[in-house]
């Protein structure tokens, strides 16, 4: 039988927030959430949050378990590691594992999500591909070099640092005879997949200390874990949640009116709406 356990990452104002899980328990009856509430937010929102949900079947990192997810560093994909063995620990028994965020929203009831992973029973719905995937920016540039700084709090320092090593010819050792594979961080891997990923990241360590400091790695590192780890046959190459990206990499919001049928037919969430 299939069982969701959601994973989401959010930050800010809990109010859409509270909605979002309100709206998943009751339209998924049998699903799990498993929150991460970014630690550079306020503790007492995560409390006022957490309060909200006690004895419900939604769960929440514990404080030291929380990380700061800045945009473009490997905190978003050690939330998502932490989010893991939350799971694993507290055997809630998923068949499969969906990450979402706070700005997602849900185009259709999800018991048709439940129904669909069922029909696409060992199906890891996740985006695989190379780097001309990515728009606007850098590209294999995000991996061949050392990027240590937040570009948002620091964007001078963060650029210059990148030339310089670029100038001076400091590609990382082995970075370019790596395969690095790319995609939408919005995904749902079937939970026999995600075990794989938990063991693996424990046990080869050069592997995540390699992508801690790749430029954005939440759109590359399980991205590439998934295609060293599992079946090609198993993994659809595509996500289930609808985006866009202008010309310049920076996602498209969303209004109500502006969701069309043909999405509504072949995705169950959608990012950025409001």
């Amino acid at each position: 039988m299939v069982k969701i356990a959601y994973i989401l990452l959010c930050h800010g104002n809990i109010e859409p927030i509270k909605r979002l899980i309100t709206q998943i328990l009751e339209s998924d009856t049998n699903c799990a959430i498993v929150v991460h509430y970014d630690k550079r937010d306020s503790s007492d929102h995560y409390l006022e949050l957490k309060a909200s949900y006690s004895g419900s079947r939604c769960h929440f990192l514990s404080d030291a378990d929380r990380v700061q997810g800045e945009w473009g560093t490997f905190g978003l994909v050690q939330a998502v590691l932490n989010a893991f063995d939350y799971i694993k620990e507290s055997s809630l028994g998923c068949s499969h594992c969906y990450l979402i965020s706070g700005s997602c929203y849900p185009l259709r009831p999800l018991y048709e999500l439940n129904e669909y992973l069922g029909v696409n029973r060992g199906l890891n719905f996740i985006e695989c591909q190379g780097s001309d995937w990515i728009r606007g920016g850098i590209k294999k540039d995000r991996y061949f070099y050392h990027h240590v700084l937040s570009k948002r709090k620091y964007p001078k320092l963060f650029r210059w640092i990148y030339l310089a090593q670029k100038r001076l010819g400091l590609k990382r050792i082995g970075a370019t005879s790596m395969q690095v594979y790319f995609g939408s961080q919005w995904w749902c891997l079937t939970w026999e997949s995600v075990s794989k990923i938990v063991e693996y990241a424990k046990s080869d360590k050069r592997f995540v200390k390699f992508f801690r400091t790749v430029w954005i790695p939440d759109e590359c590192f399980f991205q590439t874990a998934v295609r060293q780890l599992c079946d090609p046959e198993k993994i659809a190459d595509r996500s289930l949640t609808y985006y866009e990206f202008d010309k310049k990499g920076k996602p498209r919001y969303f209004a109500k009116n502006e969701i069309a049928c043909d999405i509504l037919r072949n995705y169950f969430f959608i990012r950025k709406y409001h």
